[in-house]
């Protein structure tokens, strides 16, 4: 039976019931492996080899389906533990073969190349031979049976062992020779496996026809892989514009490959791992680098879920074939026999040929060759053999039957046994000891790493969420593990102390917090109301003179640390009178400006024009609030005239729409039609793109990003309504792309990034009609969706506490108010320019707003908004932290896995943290 028609008659045997029964069992296979897998990295300190246990739920699911009745999910059991093997060979095998060789380090991999022949050659044939005779004296089986059991048993699985290697940070040159071997004789088992079950089925025939079957396995099948590696990396060259294509393309070709392999009557397994060798070696020649990224992330998930099913499926299908044999106590006796033989076997083989490997080879201690020999473990491939032996009628039953007994056997035997005391026999041998002078190497570069981090802590104080509260962060400074304090021990593994986080914040002082809240109170009765902030606001900037000035100034101004709402106070002042006094420029005069907004200076140094954002906190003279506007360079005046042309496009828009009729014209409704779809319109200009373009001449270099190429975009629009709606794309996918960063390092969560995209979408879809701004819309959805406003009945409220909702409502607003802070920082002067009088009001409207929403939150809820504070600034401490690190390895001063396990004690911390809040932070702190 051909592979494709066995996986067909599988599907269809089944009837219409067959496919959901299938379907629901594979999921819950899926599913239960990855619960399985979590429980394991809970309990367990240091996680036991995930096949293993894999390899023992499919048993025990076996088991319980068999004793219980279960319905639809026992029929799921039954159907697959009949399943052809060929489902296994051509849906699950290729991907994992070449998931393992494709990702090898082809350089290391080829230094070791001959270890890795030897073992898959001589060393098989060497085991074959002399299993076969030890399996003869164990059990009543003739030799040809003998043969194919040894033959099937050639092939080892070590994907435990690699595991535990890793995990034990023991040398690439180890874990290369095994997973190397195991590759390799993957490919002489089936060849063997072959040559032998021919001879059970027709009987003998002339040597030349064995010769000829094996030279057509072993050799036509590498060489498949090699003409498909060829071809494919010629088209790969051919479709560099195409990334997704290259990733369907190779992934594709994987089962092509394999399908065409066995079509030929040669080794499909060997082809596969030929073929990802070559994309190994030759792969990123032809791939275009996000598209090979991609490609590879797609492989690993795909090969993560094969395996996983491998090693279940075997599990279910040797509690299947055990189950006749309960009571056999002489078959178990001789399964433990061979089991026995098959470990000493391999032993003898590798004592025979470590000689041979150390002179052609890797150079292998006697240790290394205790490991290499205990490790080799018999896995999914093993399995899938005796399944296709069991399952050809030619053969009479009992055969079949005991020939997959004794496989099966020694496959979970060697599983449950090798496969969880290698790692206890590693460190007993302690093969590879810690010299003293990485010891002191590592702690002096972990210093290092710690004197830079509290650079950056001490830069941390100024930053405007935490002027004011320093006890917050230095509580979260003492949860950053300080690496100058671990340790490497013996086998290699670094320890840091971490700090438990109810520990810390349970001793966190937010009393000293009520004193600085003095200076605040006594704004509150002049500050602007959340609900009627903006009636409020307008009736603060008509008061006239100074008094005025500075009174609307005194309630807009907040905290001290908050320092956007006086700069707010004077841009919007200056873009009014800026607006008032300068006449309009036509779009033509308006093209003139735009290589002056580009100058460097503009005649100006950059803190002296109140027209160019700063962020450093200058207390401004009593009088006139914009004096820098008297004295004011050509940047600003030009400045001033665009602001003034938009000003004049708002007065006619305005008074066009007062008086227009009821009917719109054809061009008045293909303007609204084009600012409800420009946000998805493909033609539109790359807001993201020209977002941060800098020049990358010598003389610009360090200077501000420039808006330049939007200023042209905007000049080339005649609408006030296009140019509107562009400059607000232009921000919210600025701020949208600032919130994904903010969530990929942990500062918010998920929630909080979904409350403020659907801000932004919400302001993106909004109605041309409205009269509200984009940014009103914006600031309006994300104020309802506040949670700590929200009634007790409120949905989020029925399963969130107190403070999980004080928190959420933090990180939406300090996201919000930091990404538009950074992007009026990096477009300052320019940024100003494009949004106009108008829309720079709406603009510094709603950060006063929600600056006076994280003022409610202090207010109102003190003690879990400084607790908040210290977990945002953890997430944020921890980050700087990795970032140093990152850096440190890319100068070449720490090595990669030295970076691995610092990352892993961050995120234990980041854990600890994360588990902290769910498990209700207010309870275990305050």
């Amino acid at each position: 039976m051909s592979g494709l028609s066995a996986v067909a008659d599988v599907i269809m045997s089944h009837e219409t019931g067959g496919v959901p029964i299938l379907v629901g069992f594979v999921s819950t296979c899926l599913l239960g492996s990855a619960l399985l897998e979590w429980i394991l990295s809970v309990v367990f300190v240091r996680q036991p080899p995930t096949t293993v246990a894999l390899f023992c739920y499919g048993m025990f699911l076996s088991y319980i389906c068999e004793s219980f009745s279960l319905g639809t999910l026992a029929e799921g059991v039954r159907i697959v533990e009949r399943t052809d093997p060929n489902v296994i060979f051509y849906i699950l095998l290729p991907i994992f073969l070449y998931e393992s060789s494709a990702t090898l380090n082809f350089h290391v991999f080829s230094r070791n190349l001959p270890s890795a022949l030897l073992l898959a050659g001589p060393g098989a044939i060497l085991t074959m031979v002399l299993l076969a005779f030890a399996i003869k004296f164990i059990t009543s089986m003739n030799f040809v049976l003998c043969f194919l059991v040894s033959s099937v048993l050639s092939a080892t699985d070590p994907v435990a062992v690699i595991a535990s290697l890793h995990q034990l940070n023991a040398p690439e040159k180890l874990a290369s020779v095994v997973d190397g071997e195991s590759l390799l004789n993957d490919g002489a088992a089936v060849v063997f496996f072959e040559v032998f079950r021919e001879v059970i089925i027709s009987g003998m025939s002339s040597y030349s026809h064995y010769i000829w079957t094996f030279i057509r396995l072993a050799i036509g099948g590498p060489a498949v892989g090699v003409v498909f590696g060829f071809l494919i990396s010629v088209w790969l060259r051919a479709a560099q514009a195409l990334g997704g294509v290259q990733v369907i393309g190779v992934t594709a070709s994987v089962y092509f490959v394999f399908f065409i392999a066995d079509e030929l009557r040669t080794s499909g397994v060997l082809a596969t791992v030929v073929f990802g060798l070559f994309m190994s070696a030759w792969g990123p020649t032809c791939f275009r680098p996000k598209a090979q990224e991609s490609h590879f992330h797609f492989v690993k998930i795909f090969a993560h879920l094969a395996n996983h099913l491998i090693f279940v499926l075997s599990g279910v299908v040797s509690m299947r074939i055990f189950r006749p044999y309960w009571s056999d106590g002489r078959m178990w006796f001789n399964l433990v026999l061979v089991y026995i033989a098959m470990n000493i076997v391999r032993g003898i083989m590798v004592a025979t040929l470590l000689p041979l490997l150390n002179k052609v080879g890797s150079d292998l201690s006697f240790k290394e060759a205790v490991i290499l020999i205990y490790g080799g473990l018999r896995g999914g491939v093993s399995m899938a053999l005796a399944m296709v032996f069991e399952g050809d009628t030619s053969v009479p039953g009992s055969t079949r039957s005991q020939v997959a007994f004794y496989v099966a056997g020694a496959v979970s035997l060697s599983l449950l046994v090798n496969g969880t005391t290698v790692e206890t026999l590693y460190k007993k041998l302690k093969i590879y000891t810690v010299q003293n002078f990485r010891r002191a190497f590592l702690l002096k570069v972990m210093e290092g790493i710690d004197d830079e981090y509290m650079k950056a802590f001490e830069e941390l104080k100024c930053h405007w969420l935490f002027g004011n509260h320093t006890n917050a962060l230095d509580a979260a400074n003492l949860l950053v593990p300080r690496l100058k304090d671990g340790y490497l021990d013996f086998y290699g593994d670094l320890h840091i102390l971490l700090t438990p986080p109810p520990h810390v914040f349970a001793r966190l002082n937010v009393k000293g917090i009520e004193s600085q809240l003095e200076d605040y109170s006594k704004y509150r009765s002049m500050a602007v109301d959340v609900e009627n902030g903006e009636d409020e606001f307008n009736h603060l900037n008509s008061m006239g003179g100074s008094i005025g000035r500075e009174r609307s100034r005194s309630a807009l101004v907040g905290v001290d640390g908050l320092d956007i709402d006086e700069r707010c106070w004077n841009i919007i002042a200056t873009s009014v009178k800026m607006a008032k006094s300068q006449p309009s420029v036509d779009s033509s005069a308006r093209g003139s400006l735009l290589p002056s907004l580009d100058d460097h200076n503009n005649g100006l140094e950059p803190d002296e024009s109140a027209s160019i954002i700063s962020f450093k906190n200058k207390r401004k003279p009593e009088g006139n609030p914009i004096p820098e506007l008297e004295n004011s360079s050509s940047g600003s005046a030009e400045c001033s005239a665009l602001l003034g042309n938009t000003s004049s496009m708002v007065k006619e828009e305005r008074s066009h729409s007062d008086s227009a009729p009821l009917v719109k014209t054809e061009q008045e409704e293909e303007i609204g039609q084009n600012k409800r779809h420009t946000y998805d319109d493909a033609t539109q200009v790359n807001i993201s793109g020209n977002l941060l373009c800098h020049a990358e001449s010598d003389e610009n270099k360090g200077r501000s990003p420039t808006f330049a190429p939007l200023l042209m975009a905007t000049g080339s629009l005649h609408t006030f309504a296009e140019q509107e709606l562009l400059v607000c794309n232009m921000v919210f996918n600025t701020c949208w792309q600032s919130y994904d960063l903010m969530f990929r390092k942990h500062v918010i969560s998920g929630t909080s990034l979904l409350t403020l995209k659907k801000a932004i979408n919400k302001a993106n879809h909004a109605s041309p009609e409205e009269k509200t701004s984009p940014f009103t819309v914006e600031w309006e959805s994300i104020r309802s969706d506040l949670r700590s406003t929200k009634r007790p009945g409120f949905f989020f409220n029925m399963w969130q506490s107190d403070f999980e909702k004080i928190l959420h409502d933090m990180e939406v607003l300090f996201a919000f108010i930091n990404a538009n802070k950074d992007l009026m920082k990096a477009g300052g002067f320019e940024v100003e320019c494009l949004l106009g009088a108008s829309l720079l009001d709406s603009y510094k409207r709603r950060m006063i707003q929600a600056k006076q929403e994280l003022h409610r939150l202090r207010d109102q809820f003190t003690n879990y908004y400084v607790l908040g504070l210290a977990i945002i600034a953890t997430n944020m401490l921890l980050n700087v932290k990795e970032q140093i690190v990152s850096v440190e390895v890319s100068r070449g001063v720490l090595l990669e896995e030295d970076e691995e396990k610092i990352t892993d004690i961050l995120e234990q911390q980041r854990l600890a943290l994360d588990a902290f809040i769910s498990q209700g932070a207010e309870t275990q702190s305050i």
